[in-house]
């Protein structure tokens, strides 16, 4: 298994040391920085001239690290994790995983109706019924608009792919450290924690944190319903009446009253 983590180590360093060449002498390749339409994240504070250096270190790193093992390259690997998913990561992968969901979630969701059903499960094929007399009822009605919801994604993936790219490589690399360092921290035997009887103590309690991760995000949000949206001019929102639940209370809306 080693062998196969060093080569891909040793590929993706690489590539992130020609990445690094890129940026640091060609200005106008960098998509961090304080040009770049992502301003939450730490890149977004860094410019070419030193994300450039440092993804060349990083990638440096990386190709010396592929060589080693034993504890340098178990510091490596956190370390080159770490730059990876916190120096160079940015909020473009909840972008990533917004279009994941609203790409792949129907399809999902249909999948595990019909997978319930044949599995004999007896709400499986009801609720597919019922799913589907709502996507065509909301569709004959205009609630539901398939080719509005095609043409506003293929839009966004025109005016957004390239950035997004940038955002899935940094994920990848994150993830190929992340595999190296628990390659390089395992024993050849299961970790105690990863076992069946330790997970099912720890488990429940993790899937019910992440569940409520983005909940209060998500009440937020919800606040833009009301007459008194947060972080937002509800001017702005009376421009599209139906994303309110009640009527503004801003002058403006008064004043069309």
């Amino acid at each position: 298994m080693m062998r196969n983590v060093r080569i891909a180590v040793a590929l993706l360093s690489s590539a992130v040391t020609v990445v690094g060449l890129l940026w640091w002498m060609s200005p106008a390749s960098y998509p961090f920085g304080a040009r770049d339409r992502v301003t939450v994240s730490l890149s977004h504070l860094i410019e070419h001239d030193v994300a450039g250096p440092m993804t060349v270190v990083a990638g440096l790193a990386g190709l010396a690290l592929s060589f080693t093992s034993g504890r340098v390259l178990r510091a490596g690997a956190v370390a080159q994790a770490l730059f990876f998913g916190v120096v160079l990561s940015d909020a473009g992968i909840m972008s990533l995983l917004g279009y994941g969901m609203a790409l792949l979630g129907p399809v999902a969701l249909v999948a595990g109706l019909v997978m319930a059903g044949l599995r004999g499960r007896p709400w499986g094929f009801p609720a597919l019924g019922a799913l589907l007399v709502l996507a065509v009822g909301g569709a004959l009605s205009g609630v539901i608009s398939p080719g509005g919801f095609a043409a506003n994604v293929v839009a966004s993936f025109g005016s957004y792919a390239g950035r997004l790219a940038w955002t899935l490589a940094d994920a990848v690399a994150c993830a190929v450290w992340v595999a190296t360092a628990v390659a390089a921290f395992g024993t050849g035997r299961p970790m105690r924690w990863t076992r069946p009887e330790a997970v099912a103590r720890w488990g429940r309690v993790a899937t019910i944190g992440a569940a409520l991760c983005p909940l209060p995000y998500a009440l937020y949000r919800l606040t833009w319903l009301t007459p008194w949206p947060t972080d937002v001019d509800p001017a702005v929102l009376d421009m599209a009446p139906g994303r309110r639940a009640w009527p503004s209370r801003s002058p403006a809306s008064a004043a069309r009253c």
